[in-house]
């Protein structure tokens, strides 16, 4: 009886130390799960920050682009119809068809 019961007692200390070394590796993949996760998650709104701040950029190259196209059509315009300004009357009607045209 003797014999059955350090066996018993032997066996129950194992369970314990088993259950407990089981908890300690369960515990410890569930804190590296939650450290990839805000590592993923942190990444995802530095990519969605960096994302948007490239449109806003784009956004201002694109207008900027836009403004000097219709300032160099301008200059052309005015290089092409410059001999046309010899009078008055033909001022008056450049100006007139540039304001159907534009």
């Amino acid at each position: 009886m003797i014999n059955r019961a350090n066996t018993n007692v032997a066996f129950e200390r194992l369970v314990k130390n088993t259950r407990g070394s089981y908890r300690a590796v369960l515990d410890l993949t569930v804190a590296q799960q939650e450290r990839n996760l805000r590592f993923a998650r942190d990444i995802a709104g530095a990519l969605g920050r960096e994302y948007y701040q490239q449109v806003d950029k784009n956004l201002a190259v694109a207008q900027e682009l836009y403004e000097r196209s219709e300032r160099q059509y301008d200059a052309w315009v005015d290089l092409l119809h410059r001999p046309l300004y010899c009078s008055d009357y033909h001022r008056a009607v450049f100006d007139f068809s540039r304001r159907i045209i534009t």
